[in-house]
């Protein structure tokens, strides 16, 4: 079945799905300010962290303005498995690997894409106390981190990889991209 509104040819679960989303008000992914980032030298601890973790040509992602239709193709041809992502892009049907997958997007080769066996030794309340000093966990927030790094990594986390309304709190997956930052893990 073809959408006339944007040419694509979708199968019907993808033209509804195509249906679902086609209407929404999106918004560009925010981003930090390259000056603010050079004036403040967070633009070189980005360079450090990010390369340490593998994510040199990740996070870089400024100079690529995204396409409406792509951006809808994508999400409404995309089927997650547990060893596979299936998506189409113009037309073309791609069936990755996860490892293959965060290739494409700029990740080094060997970062696993399994965030919580790379983080096996994470104890969420142990790794809270290193960063905050606090000895409870229950309603973390940003400004509880201590190292100005981690507290702009978290900031970045919430507004670029998993975007919310409220960047400050701070949740699990969040801490695990943090104690894999700490610790050198490549995920």
């Amino acid at each position: 079945m073809q959408d006339w509104e944007t040419g694509l040819i979708l199968t019907p679960q993808e033209f509804l799905t195509l249906d679902n989303i086609l209407n929404r008000v999106f918004e560009h992914t925010k981003v930090f300010d390259p000056l603010l980032l050079k004036k403040t030298g967070m633009d070189e601890e980005f360079n450090t962290v990010f390369t340490t973790m593998g994510w040199e040509n990740f996070w870089k992602l400024a100079d690529h303005p995204g396409s409406t239709i792509l951006t809808l193709e994508f999400l409404s041809t995309v089927k997650p498995s547990i060893n596979h992502i299936y998506f189409c892009l113009m037309g073309q049907e791609y069936n990755l690997t996860w490892p293959n997958f965060s290739h494409i997007l700029g990740f080094a080769p060997n970062c696993t894409p399994e965030l919580e066996y790379a983080t096996h030794r994470f104890n969420m309340l142990q790794f809270w106390q290193e960063i905050t000093g606090n000895n409870e966990c229950c309603y973390p927030r940003t400004n509880d981190i201590h190292n100005p790094t981690l507290c702009f990594m978290h900031h970045w986390i919430g507004i670029t990889l998993f975007p919310r309304d409220d960047v400050r709190i701070v949740r699990e997956i969040d801490l695990r991209l943090l104690f894999a930052m700490v610790n050198k893990i490549h995920v």
